[in-house]
């Protein structure tokens, strides 16, 4: 891949696949990514990508390229018998994730999330829950579900995936990474779209559908990738500017794509994430811009959270 003479690439990782280098960052003891969204078709690379961070976390000695393969809960979890490891999936008729998957219910063998995350890992590094097709959440199920991933007990991490992204409750997706799973090779992107700027490759994630809506919008895109390669040097005076750049990109895409401007906002809000957790800021760092992107999924005003975001990550990076 060529590299673009005026955005340089994000530090780590450029070697890798879009998945790949979001399992680096992840997998590590003091990464704040404790939730990843995979969405993508059934049969794909979805469920495959799933069990290899699944694996990740689990795994007590793990490798900058993912799981040791050797250690006890990896072994545990070649076998399927994985003791710190719940997975979760939609049952009975409805197909229905039901409340009592994720909190006790009387007259109920299920052994439900709360449950398990209420004690420390037995041999893993961390307590795993995977949960297949979250998309079939009941509501209360959801809202229960909600509560835990809203503040997750210590050393615990979720693995969720859908066929379905857009049916999945935006209060769930909010709080999660999404990452596509209709997932090609930077080689076979090129192949349809030419050669990739470093910027779109970690923006795309490995989708067309991704990397068609950056392409259509080049400019404003490539606008923020410059932004953000700048923003270690910035000082802390500059966060105003920073934010009405970023706050213009969004009106841009919003304009440009006749979507809802809170739609837009969320756009570079997911965007900045990515760039955060590829370009290996601090943790505290990743965590505000994801809380950010939270609370602009809700109901607050993206203006505020833009200047409020880039007061607190302007001039701290350095």
């Amino acid at each position: 891949m060529s590299k673009d003479s005026s955005v340089s690439e994000p530090p780590a990782g450029r070697n890798r696949t879009p998945f790949g280098r979001l399992l680096e960052r992840a997998i590590g003891d003091d990464s704040s990514i404790h939730a990843v969204l995979l969405y993508g078709e059934e049969g794909g690379q979805r469920d495959s990508f799933a069990a290899e961070l699944a694996q990740g976390w689990l795994c007590a000695q793990p490798r900058e390229d993912g799981a040791c393969g050797e250690c006890k809960p990896c072994m545990q979890f070649s076998r399927d018998a994985a003791v710190d490891l719940l997975r979760i999936a939609p049952s009975g008729k409805s197909r229905l994730i039901r409340k009592q998957s994720i909190r006790p219910a009387k007259e109920s063998d299920e052994y439900p999330v709360s449950e398990f995350l209420r004690t420390p890992p037995l041999s893993a590094r961390n307590k795993v829950i995977w949960m297949a097709d979250v998309d079939r959440l009941g509501l209360d199920a959801a809202n229960s579900f909600l509560k835990i991933l809203e503040e997750p007990p210590e050393r615990s991490r979720f693995v969720l995936t859908t066929q379905h992204y857009s049916a999945v409750l935006p209060t769930i997706a909010s709080r999660a990474i999404g990452v596509p799973c209709e997932v090609g090779t930077p080689q076979e992107l090129a192949q349809d779209f030419g050669v990739l700027e470093n910027w779109e490759e970690l923006w795309a994630l490995g989708s067309r559908t991704r990397l068609e809506r950056l392409r259509s919008r080049k400019e404003s895109w490539r606008s923020l990738a410059e932004s953000l390669e700048s923003l270690p040097q910035r000082p802390r005076s500059a966060a105003l500017s920073v934010s009405e750049s970023w706050r213009e990109i969004a009106k841009q895409l919003a304009d440009d794509d006749s979507v809802p401007s809170r739609t837009a906002h969320c756009w570079v809000l997911e965007a900045v994430a990515l760039w955060a957790v590829e370009g290996g800021w601090r943790s505290q760092a990743v965590q505000h811009v994801l809380e950010s992107h939270r609370k602009v999924e809700g109901n607050v005003q993206p203006s505020l959270e833009f200047d409020a975001l880039c007061a607190t990550i302007v001039g701290a990076l350095r």
